[in-house]
């Protein structure tokens, strides 16, 4: 702890420029969740290594005060903040395993009747074995159930809406089955949700809409002339058309349709022709459709501090772009919502628009904490990256659950478990990265997954306060302006 008087600039400041207003910075802490605005002076108060009074020549006492309150200025050493930061992720998490809600997911079928070539499943198919062939069956479906309530007995905290996956989950011929699903889990009280091409879900009109398959992810690949050549049939070819037209049925039987633009170097120019293509349709207008472009992540671009990604359009569908490329090419559009950061930029708004501070959380999604994916054979796997692959089975539910020792190391990773993360003035923000892409990269779920988590956030940070200038309703959202 440093004595007396003496403060020095928190391990754990963010400092933005903000490119709407040079003479401002938006401030943020890493742990304490406080979001703010600054002048010049206060940046100079915070320049990393410093040691300060309150009896200084940047700002006033207020202002000083404002400052140790929020966590700027500290006390405590470096090595002090990130014990505590340790100790702080640990009882989020734990809080978060003892409290929160369980998601489930039925793996339908490994089975899919497109041949995308950037697949992450397409390794299982690649055996050469027929077991990717496998759907479920009703007393699977009936097992599942049960391992559902005994992984979690309390139904409060039993999600209520099932993903169905794949594969592709709405195949024609599953229709049996799938029908079974959702039947049996509207009796136990349960909605669902669905992953598919939307290539045959004509075949499911009746299952969509609400209480039942409530919400489709669907994805695209461009106009006609670009998705054809990327998501195609394996037996028919284009899939442009149908799809087109099965968003449209889908739509009007009630369902939401999250329509998503995969995107990379190949076809970012295409993006904003496709989102067109949906408006003049009249598919925007409709309340119940969302449209977002997605950057497509493969080993061109896994690693982010050796991107090998090419961004001129070449013929070749794997070539990929960086993470700062993908947004900044994106921003050039008109298309809305675009951005793999929505979630972040959310946070961040929220915070300022009900002036609290950041919600934090210490791990990046709910595979460390209760996601189950049961597939057809019995296994239980908690990562949709990772089905299919034995050494990621977390458990089986055949005869009641049993679980592997695999799912203890998914559920104990937070940031405090990671040695580069714990003392990352980001971690409470980025969550510790994606661990299926941890895996891809570096083969330990204890390595850290930044993906540009920085520069992005800079960006993200930069179009909320756009927002605040806009935005009528939102207070004050700073204590630190006033020098």
């Amino acid at each position: 702890m440093i004595a007396n008087n003496t403060f020095r600039p928190s391990t754990y400041n963010i400092i933005i420029h903000l490119e709407k207003d040079p003479s401002q910075y938006m401030l943020i802490h890493g742990y304490t969740g406080a979001i703010d605005i600054a002048n010049a002076n206060v940046v100079r108060l915070l320049k990393p290594g410093g040691r300060v009074t309150k009896e200084n020549p940047f700002v006033s006492k207020q202002t000083f005060e404002a400052l140790v309150a929020r966590g700027y200025l500290t006390q405590q050493t470096a090595a002090q903040e990130r014990t505590y930061c340790q100790r702080w992720a640990n009882l989020l998490h734990a809080h978060k395993k003892l409290f929160g809600t369980r998601s489930y997911m039925f793996m339908v079928s490994y089975d899919c009747n497109f041949r995308c070539p950037y697949c992450y499943e397409s390794d299982i198919s690649q055996m050469g074995k027929h077991w990717t062939k496998q759907a479920f069956t009703k007393e699977m479906v009936d097992k599942a159930y049960q391992a559902m309530t005994e992984i979690m007995p309390d139904e409060k905290r039993r999600g209520r809406s099932i993903t169905l996956y794949g594969g592709e989950p709405l195949l024609a011929k599953n229709r049996e089955i799938v029908e079974y699903i959702v039947q049996q889990g509207i009796a136990l009280g349960y909605t669902f949700e669905a992953i598919s091409n939307g290539y045959e879900i004509e075949h499911y009109k009746d299952l969509l809409g609400p209480g039942k398959i409530q919400s489709v992810q669907i994805s695209m690949d461009g106009p006609k002339e670009i998705h054809d050549k990327r998501r195609y049939h394996y037996l028919n070819g284009g899939t442009f058309d149908k799809i087109f037209a099965n968003i449209g049925m889908a739509l009007e039987a009630g369902a939401q349709i999250a329509l998503r633009a995969n995107t990379d170097a190949t076809n970012y120019r295409h993006i904003e022709s496709l989102y067109d293509q949906f408006k003049e349709a009249g598919y925007v207008d409709n309340k119940l459709f969302h449209f977002s472009a997605a950057l497509v992540v493969g080993d061109e671009n896994i690693r982010p501090e050796s991107p090998h990604a090419v961004t001129t359009e070449i013929s070749s569908p794997s070539v990929l772009l960086t993470k700062p490329d993908f947004i900044a090419k994106l921003q050039q559009t008109t298309v809305p919502g675009q951005h793999q950061e929505m979630w972040m930029f959310r946070k961040l708004y929220n915070a300022i628009k009900h002036n609290t501070r950041i919600n934090f959380d210490p791990v990046y999604c709910g595979v460390q904490v209760g996601a189950y994916i049961f597939d057809p054979y019995g296994d239980i796997y908690n990562c949709w990256e990772t089905v299919g692959k034995e050494c990621h089975i977390i458990g089986h539910y055949s005869n009641g659950v049993t679980w592997e020792e695999e799912i203890k190391k998914w559920h104990q990773r937070n940031v405090a478990t990671a040695p580069r993360c714990s003392g990352c003035k980001y971690a409470f923000l980025c969550g510790g990265g994606c661990l299926a892409k941890v895996l891809r990269a570096y083969g330990d779920l204890y390595k850290s997954y930044c993906h540009y988590f920085p520069e992005s956030f800079e960006g993200v940070a930069n179009r909320v306060y756009q927002a605040y200038l806009h935005d009528k309703e939102f207070g004050n959202v700073c204590n630190c302006q006033k020098d």
